[in-house]
């Protein structure tokens, strides 16, 4: 096994080196929501870090995985869903009916499952009902390897870690910001989930340029996501706040980069960045405005 990164030898030679970049292995697996919080704890996370990095399902993800498990389990059962519309999501069983002797195949509704949106109330009937409330019971309070890998990436968010290629995987994180993967490394070790993987990125002209450019990627990125939200909203100010407040987050992010990297007062790309922030900005500001005045 890759073996664990050693926090006392990093201690004494950071200053050597501009940050870390880091990606993981995760084997494939459902654990319990409870599991996983108690474990982060354990590795020196706070509980106001987990609020912000464990999220149960959705009631919509809920019944997809219920429908995936069930589909495993029974040969010529197919799950899909039915209805999404108002305050209920309704999900249908068919048993595939294959004829081979007059070449036809058909199909029947044997079982439903329902769940009011707002209650979270789910329900079962037909044939299979008893299965699909326990495989309901079961991905409620749980999580996949691929609700781990959002939760790592969040950690990696906190950890102002930017992503080195477009299409995400491999990330830089800067010196000063990297224990939180460490703690992420012990979480996955403690839970048999798999390992971090790291390695030092030296403090040079290249290495400081490519984690720069990164930086601006990621800054253009969630730049461009909260504006295209905020022009979404159009009737709660609430939901204007927390944009400004990732927007706030954003600028931090940029100032960070730009001292880490030596990027201020050097190139104009700062500055670019910087009125696009204060742009989005301002757009929510006057939008807020008029939200007020109605």
């Amino acid at each position: 096994m890759y073996r664990m990164f050693d926090l006392d030898e990093w201690n004494r030679s950071q200053n050597d080196y501009v940050g870390i970049m880091t990606w993981w292995t995760i084997h494939e697996a459902t654990v319990s929501v409870e599991d996983v919080q108690q474990n982060l704890l354990l590795s020196g996370f706070t509980s106001d870090d987990v609020k912000k990095l464990v999220r149960e399902p959705s009631v919509t993800t809920v019944m997809r995985r219920a429908g995936r498990a069930i589909e495993k389990t029974h040969d010529h059962r197919i799950a899909r869903v039915v209805s999404r519309k108002g305050e209920k999501l309704v999900m249908g069983v068919v048993e595939e009916d294959v004829d081979e002797q007059n070449q036809q195949l058909g199909y029947n509704h044997d079982t439903t499952m329902t769940v009011e949106k707002r209650s979270k109330e789910f329900r079962a009937s037909g044939a299979l009902a008893r299965e699909a409330m326990q495989q309901i019971d079961y991905f409620k309070d749980s999580i996949t390897e691929r609700d781990v890998q959002t939760l790592l990436r969040r950690i990696v968010g906190l950890s102002w870690g930017v992503s080195m290629r477009p299409t995400g995987g491999i990330y830089f994180v800067p010196r000063g910001k990297v224990q939180g993967i460490f703690s992420a490394d012990d979480f996955l070790r403690r839970m048999g989930l798999g390992y971090m993987i790291f390695m030092r990125v030296p403090d040079g002209d290249c290495e400081r340029a490519a984690a720069w450019e990164s930086a601006k990627r990621e800054v253009k990125r969630q730049t461009n996501s909260i504006s295209e939200a905020a022009a979404k909203i159009e009737k709660k100010p609430s939901f204007l706040v927390k944009q400004k407040d990732r927007l706030t987050e954003v600028s931090k992010l940029l100032d960070f980069f730009a001292d880490l990297t030596v990027q201020k007062g050097q190139f104009g790309e700062f500055g670019d960045l910087d009125d696009q922030i204060k742009k989005v900005e301002h757009n929510i500001e006057k939008k807020m405005e008029v939200m007020a005045a109605r």
